[in-house]
């Protein structure tokens, strides 16, 4: 498994769990076509992300 540092790393899946100690109040953004999404920033050391569901739109 690849483990990313740098500032701008990302990460895309279907379903990504997260653990962590502090969590933003969430924001509504915008997206394509209009549609609205959920953005959360979280805190703590240490934070850590991974994808439980692969995105299906990329599956070879």
């Amino acid at each position: 498994m690849t483990v990313l540092y740098d500032v701008g790393d990302g990460i895309k899946g279907e379903k990504i769990s997260c653990e962590f100690r502090k969590a933003s109040k969430s924001t509504v953004i915008r997206k394509t076509s209009g549609h609205r999404a959920i953005r959360v920033f979280i805190a703590g050391l240490p934070c850590e992300c991974y994808v439980e569901k692969r995105w299906r739109a990329i599956i070879e």
